[in-house]
């Protein structure tokens, strides 16, 4: 049980400082700092999947981020008692994909993270 815990919390501190750092933030503190979706209601999905390019080295990328017990410059102070890794895969993919269906961050953090409520998180 405890190391099932272990990995949930450092899955959800991995994905919510990845979509924090996307936008030039830190903490989970600056949730209020991300921007929401484009509210133009105007432009169709159609035209957003058009303009965007995508390279195959997108798809290939790998961001490998050290969660250190004591909190660092990149990474914030977490509970656990020992170190961890986080690895994002093709962030910038899925960041566009989020973007072509207008789908908000802190929306798209607080379904798959919830509240950092340990039992929200096994339960979705």
């Amino acid at each position: 049980k405890e190391v099932k815990y272990g990995l949930t919390y450092c899955m959800i501190v991995g994905i919510r400082e990845s979509i924090l750092n996307q936008h030039g933030t830190f903490s989970s503190q600056s949730l209020k700092n991300i921007p929401s979706a484009n509210k133009n209601s105007n432009s169709s999905l159609e035209e957003d999947l058009s303009t965007i390019a995508v390279h195959d080295a997108e798809f290939k990328a790998i961001n490998k981020v050290r969660f250190p017990v004591q909190e660092s410059v990149q990474t914030p102070k977490h509970e656990l008692i020992h170190s961890f890794k986080f690895k994002d895969y093709s962030p910038d993919i899925f960041r566009r994909l989020r973007k072509m269906f207008r789908i908000k961050e802190k929306d798209y953090m607080c379904s798959i993270c919830g509240t950092n409520s340990f039992i929200d998180f096994t339960t979705n």
